[in-house]
């Protein structure tokens, strides 16, 4: 497996005496990473304990200035999106495709980033669970992301205080943490969606790259563990 980086960057303060972090990097925008979400759900149950944490990372896949409708691209999302839900077993709704015939929504990874951020200072233990809830609301729910009030209604539905979360949400702080992940992604190099980096003994390995399956996973991250 190869190694990223041999010095720690914006680790959130994590230092090698603090066991293993995994990052996962992902955009709540990204279909490869919803497909991805039954997959990480199964490394996090079998691997996440005492010694090992699972951090999710908002790569900022689509910024505000490159944001555009999604008509530019919608044939091509319509055209993978089988092979998607064959290789992963999830799936997108109707009103999902709905939207990228109809072509005119403009998405962004700001905002559903912002959410992923201010929920994690709420329950940082419960990281994954928000993103994967994120990505419904996106492609089953076919909700607009640039709303707002869409993420206090989410993390509402999963037991926060939506006047908590919507405080943290709007804070000046929560945006610069938020843009703080994005840099740590492009300091690591990440440019497609997902990926699944180890932070060990002060060096960042690569471990998945794309979507990969459990199977595939689970013997790169044993034998992680086991060096």
């Amino acid at each position: 497996m190869a190694v990223l980086k041999e010095v720690p960057l914006a680790t959130q303060g994590q230092t090698p005496e603090q066991g293993i972090t995994l990052y996962y990097v992902y955009d709540a925008l990204c279909g490869w990473c919803y497909g991805f979400s039954p997959v990480i759900r199964q490394v996090e149950e079998r691997f996440v304990g005492p010694d090992l944490k699972l951090e999710v990372i908002s790569g900022g896949m689509i910024g505000e200035d490159r944001a555009q409708p999604i008509g530019h691209m919608s044939d091509y999302i319509l055209q993978t999106l089988p092979r998607l839900e064959a290789m992963t077993g999830v799936s997108f709704s109707e009103a999902y495709k709905g939207v990228l015939r109809d072509g005119s929504r403009i998405y962004a990874s700001l905002w559903p980033s912002r959410a992923l951020t201010a929920w994690k200072q709420l329950y940082p233990e419960r990281q994954r669970e928000f993103a994967t809830a994120l990505q419904k609301s996106i492609f089953v729910d076919a909700a607009p992301t640039d709303n707002p009030e869409l993420y206090p209604q989410i993390a509402t539905a999963l037991g926060a205080d939506a006047d908590k979360f919507s405080e943290i949400l709007h804070s000046e702080s929560n945006h610069y943490s938020t843009q703080v992940e994005f840099q740590f992604t492009q300091e690591l190099g990440i440019s497609g969606f997902p990926a699944l980096v180890g932070l060990k003994a002060g060096k960042f390995y690569l471990l998945a790259r794309g979507y990969t399956p459990y199977e595939q996973l689970a013997e790169t991250m044993s034998s992680y563990l086991s060096e």
